[in-house]
């Protein structure tokens, strides 16, 4: 009964070890006391520079792309 509700007949489910152990490693490397440390202090950098663009944008003369007049 359950083979006429799917049309693949013989259909393999392969598992690819080479993406498990890329994929182990990528988690390993990520989660590294050093990665870590790099992305706490990366939050605080990137948030400095997006406020001095910011501030820059507001006393700039340019309004939506046009020269104020």
């Amino acid at each position: 009964m359950r083979g006429g509700c799917f049309r693949a007949k013989g259909r393999v489910i392969e598992h690819n070890h080479n993406l498990v152990h890329l994929k182990e490693k990528a988690k390993n490397l990520l989660l590294s006391e050093v990665v870590i440390a790099h992305r706490k202090r990366r939050c605080w950098d990137v948030e400095a520079a997006f406020g001095n663009i910011k501030q820059n944008m507001a006393s700039s003369d340019l309004c939506y792309g046009e020269w104020r007049k």
